[in-house]
């Protein structure tokens, strides 16, 4: 875990959600770690983690365990934050308060009309990769996404979607190795994002372009090994 968020504020060291801080950011990551529908995966090298990946193969399934199983924790962490920090109270209105809000109706109501929460996705999402500088390049974001494809394969998804930042190298990037663009929209911070899907249709080895520092993906080609990570 103290990697993981590690990476994250280091990547995005203005993000919201680094904001709130640390205790925030692991809250957060442990609601993907001990949900049954999420992926988390650590690269190795000689018992030394050098990238990590979350996805979530059924996205709706995830958005019920978070809201069941961490929302409470999550509401008191964001909430001190916000208190201790009076400026971001308004950035939260603006850009996630209306969003967090309907989550939480749709997910209340979906409850009630199923009693337990079933699959209804089969579209998985990539939700963050983030590799070390020094070993960017080498294959270790490769492994960790095929992983992500087998895993989402198993669980009965045809096709995963990934959200990156429309400047850098990522863009251009996702459309030499295989991902069909969608569209792009503008954030409420003012910078673009694009979405980009693949469809699941077996394994494919990517050819070891150097991807950019940091997006929902890595590149390179398989040389490095991945465990689960637990609660």
């Amino acid at each position: 875990m103290p990697f993981v968020v590690a990476q994250h504020q280091s990547f995005f060291p203005d993000g919201f959600f680094v904001r709130l801080g640390g205790s925030f950011l692991s809250e957060y990551y442990r609601s993907f770690m001990t949900d049954q529908a999420s992926c988390v995966l650590v690269a190795e090298e000689s018992g030394r983690p050098v990238g990590y990946l979350v996805g979530t193969p059924n996205p709706g399934l995830h958005r019920h365990h978070v809201m069941s199983q961490h929302g409470r924790r999550l509401c008191l962490l964001g909430l001190g934050a916000l208190l201790r920090q009076p400026s971001l109270i308004l950035m939260f209105l603006r850009t996630r308060g209306w969003r967090y809000l309907r989550a939480v109706i749709r997910d209340r109501r979906g409850a009630r009309v199923r009693g337990v929460a079933t699959r209804t996705d089969t579209t998985g999402v990539l939700n963050h990769v983030a590799v070390l500088p020094e070993h960017q390049g080498e294959g270790v974001g490769s492994l960790l996404i095929q992983a992500l494809k087998d895993a989402a394969r198993t669980a009965g998804c045809d096709r995963l979607v990934l959200v990156t930042r429309s400047d850098g190298l990522a863009p251009a990037y996702c459309r030499l190795t295989g991902w069909s663009y969608v569209g792009e929209r503008c954030t409420p911070e003012g910078y673009w994002l694009t979405t980009f899907s693949r469809g699941l249709d077996g394994p494919r080895r990517l050819s070891g372009e150097r991807a950019p520092d940091y997006m929902h993906f890595d590149t390179g080609y398989p040389s490095r090994r991945y465990r689960p990570v637990s609660g």
